[in-house]
Order: C-alpha cells, then structure tokens, then sequence
C-alpha cells in the first residue's frame, strides 16, 4: 500500500513538473506541437503526448538529432540535456512541495555564436600599439660635464622615479569583446652617448667618460615585454619584444681649464 502512494507521488510530481516547466516555457498542449526540427536553443516537443525536452541546433551545417529510441517510438520523457534535466526537477521538486518555482536563467534563447578568445598575434598586436613610456635621460653632472669624468646617465623622472616604476604599470584591452590585461616590462637599455659610442644596460646608472669637448646628443632606447592574461586568467609571457626611443638630450662636454691663483 505504502510503496502504490510512493509511485502514485512520483507520478504526480513528474507530472505537475513538467506540466510546469511546459507552461513556464510557452509550450502548447499536444494538440499543438513545436516543430524540434526548425528550432535553435532548448526544444520542448509534445507533438504525440511525450515530452521531449532536447538540447537542439537547426543552423547551416547541422544535423537533426534522432529522437526515437530502438523500438522505433519516441520515449514518454526523454531529456538529454543537463540543464533542462536540471531545470526539470528543480520545478517538479517545488511544484511538489506546494512553492513556486526558483528564478532560473531562460535556457531558450537562440543559440548564439560562441565567445572566441583572441589569440596571441592581436594580444602582440594590441601591446605593440600601446602608449609605452618613451623614457627620459637624466645625467649626473646634470647641466654639462668635462673631458676625461665619469659622466653617470639612467633613465627616470625629476622626481626621482625610475622608468621601470612609471612604466612598467599594468594596462586593460578589450579584444574582441574581451578584457585583456597587460603588464609590460623593460628588458634593456640601450644608450647611445653621441660619440659614436653605445652601450647596452641593465635598468639603474650606467657610466660613460668624453675624450673630446663639444656637445653631444644622447638618446635612449627602451625594449619592452610582457606577460598577459585573458579575463581573469592566470599570466603567461607574450614572447616577443618592441621599443620605444626617449627625446634626445645634448650634452656639453667642456674641457676643465687650469687657474692659477696666486697670493699677493
């Protein structure tokens, strides 16, 4: 006796269930069936009093499911798609227990074109497009310097901040409607002193000494990298570099001149 109430229950809440998820999404009786082979999205087919709740795509280059089983007869309730399954007992099991069905995401809409992710050609396009810092000399002696003294150069601001910490900041793209972040980095500097002579550094001072007074021109040329991430992905390195070239700095170098200063 027990177990015929057990069974009569499950009954009734497969049906009220399905009763429900076919009112909530608009399905007539089966007097009035949807058509599952000219439909996109979550089909709810009640064509011959079955219920088949199917995961289906009717676009250019797809193909129909089959939905009969081995004797050739459509099953009474067929569901094989994990979020009608879901959606199905989350409304049967409230129905049953006398509330109204939990706020789901609609599973109807039209399928749409799946996000694609951009690839590493326009991450490395969109980061050599960046408005890298283009760096700015500083020298010590800072207004002129003389034939045969160390001359120290490094690339930074009157403040006093290095061009790694002005930057080296990270940046946001969007790429094909997708956030991307960016933290570039500096590899190397490369000075060219105006003498003829250059040098390739490491970020900090590097040191320099004129044989010959006149005045030169000192430039400055950043190599960049990066590492990125999409969304909110772990980073990876972009594997590739790009330069930028500070605004030249012309430098005195004036010859010291011996003074004699005699006593009375």
């Amino acid at each position: 006796m027990n177990s015929q109430r057990t069974l009569s229950r499950a009954l009734l809440v497969v049906v009220v269930g399905l009763f429900t998820l076919m009112t909530r999404y608009g399905v007539a009786p089966a007097s009035a069936a949807v058509d599952c082979t000219k439909k996109s999205g979550t089909c709810i087919d009640t064509g011959d009093g079955s219920v088949v709740i199917d995961r289906v795509d009717r676009r250019p280059g797809t193909e129909a499911r089959d939905e009969t089983n081995a004797t050739g007869r459509r099953p009474r309730v067929k569901i094989v798609d994990q979020t009608a399954a879901f959606c199905a007992d989350a409304t049967a099991n409230a129905a049953a227990a006398g509330g109204a069905p939990q706020p789901i995401v609609d599973i109807c809409a039209p399928l749409g074109p799946l996000p694609v992710a951009p690839g590493r050609e326009q991450v490395l396009t969109a980061f050599r497009e960046l408005p890298l810092y283009h760096g700015a000399i500083r020298t010590d002696p800072a207004v002129f310097t003389l034939v045969n003294l160390e001359t120290y150069f490094w690339c930074g601001d009157a403040d006093g901040r290095g061009c790694e910490a002005i930057g080296e900041a990270e940046r946001q793209v969007t790429l094909l409607g997708q956030p991307v972040r960016i933290r570039p980095k500096i590899l190397s500097y490369q000075w060219r002193f105006g003498d003829g002579t250059s040098q390739r550094a490491d970020p900090g001072r590097t040191a320099h000494t004129y044989r010959r007074p006149g005045h030169v021109t000192v430039t400055l040329t950043l190599t960049w990298t990066a590492d990125y991430a999409l969304g909110t992905g772990s980073f990876q390195p972009i594997d590739d570099t790009t330069t930028t070239t500070s605004p030249s700095r012309v430098l005195p170098v004036r010859e010291a001149q011996t003074v004699i200063v005699g006593g009375g």
